[in-house]
């Protein structure tokens, strides 16, 4: 269950991620789907992906940008439970990351756009590492509709 402590690891072992221009782009590189993740979505993965709180998160995000607190929030709750589904990411227990480097400030606040996650399933039989890039370990084959058989078993 996630609440407002839960804190997170970026699935290093099978999703390749990188935020350019403000976006996260992601790839599972076990089942080949790759994702991205729009609006504010590219600060809030990093923040994930450094062992952020939910809360530190959200904070973070009503911090920066024009967004109620509880609007933040529960947006970034979404995007985080989606992640989840997908294997993304998992919950890391409650030990924050207290070292929180902030969004940079420009003085006012930004426009908000709700974080929103795409995912295309339509090229994963041709990104699906076989055999895995040097430097990664075996990564097992998955079908991308079996993802919902780990969630179960967590």
């Amino acid at each position: 269950m996630i609440t407002a402590d839960s804190c997170f690891l970026h699935n290093e072992a099978e999703v390749a991620a990188e935020v350019m221009d403000g976006d996260a782009v992601l790839i599972n590189l076990s089942t080949g789907v790759y994702y991205s993740i729009s609006g504010s979505g590219g600060g809030i993965w990093s923040f994930l992906a450094s062992g952020q709180s939910l809360r530190q998160i959200a904070d973070s995000v009503a911090e920066h940008y024009d967004v109620d607190p509880d609007r933040a929030r529960a947006d970034v709750e979404k995007l985080i439970s989606r992640l989840l589904q997908e294997n993304i990411i998992s919950i890391a227990g409650t030990e924050a990351n207290e070292d929180i480097d902030h969004f940079p400030s420009h003085g006012n606040k930004q426009t908000y756009e709700t974080p929103e996650l795409k995912i295309y399933r339509d090229m994963s039989d041709l990104l699906a590492l076989d055999p895995p890039m040097p430097n990664l370990s075996d990564i097992p084959w998955r079908e991308p509709n079996d993802l919902s058989s780990d969630i179960d078993k967590k």
